[in-house]
């Protein structure tokens, strides 16, 4: 079963029911559950967004649809899938769950809780990071204001759908 997210970014425990929706599936990265360290290199919490399907016991691939995409920005700064294209469905699967470092600008919290103020202007990849429900973009840091998406210094890393249908078939989570 994939990992919820906890409630808070000091706790780093799954939170214990599945969730419902794509927005209620966003937060953070838990930590504990997963025996990592819970946050970036600058003491911010990771971010977490996982397909709410991906948070139920013994997943049927058959029927859970992974809808996490990523894409870069080509040479002329426009959008191009990484993972996923177009809508997610089982013969187009996209991933099951992105991991999210909102970098030294991001908003948020400290991994103590410390409320840190964050800086989106101009920083429009960063922003639909940071709110992204199941769209994430990648890209190479970049403070130009006047690069495609504006300055960014996120990092964005994703969970192959492949990858983990094969760890939990090792461990008999999937029907």
């Amino acid at each position: 079963m994939g990992r919820r997210p906890p409630r808070a970014a000091t706790d780093g425990r799954e939170h214990p029911a599945p969730c419902a929706t794509a927005s209620a599936c966003n937060g953070f990265l838990p930590w504990v559950a997963l025996g990592l360290a819970g946050a970036d290199g600058w003491g911010r919490p990771l971010r977490y967004s996982v397909t709410p399907a991906y948070t139920e016991a013994n997943i049927a691939p058959a029927r859970a649809v992974a809808d996490k995409r990523v894409s870069l920005r080509d040479g002329d700064g426009a959008p191009r899938a990484l993972v996923g294209q177009g809508p997610c469905s089982l013969a187009s699967p996209c991933s099951p769950a992105v991991i999210l470092s909102t970098g030294r600008q991001g908003p948020g919290v400290d991994a103590l809780g410390i409320a840190q103020a964050g800086d989106f202007a101009g920083r429009t990849d960063e922003l639909a990071n940071f709110h992204g429900d199941s769209d994430f973009i990648l890209r190479s840091r970049s403070d130009d204001p006047r690069a495609a998406g504006g300055p960014y210094d996120d990092l964005v890393t994703w969970v192959p759908l492949q990858q983990l249908y094969l760890k939990l078939n090792a461990v008999g989570a999937l029907r």
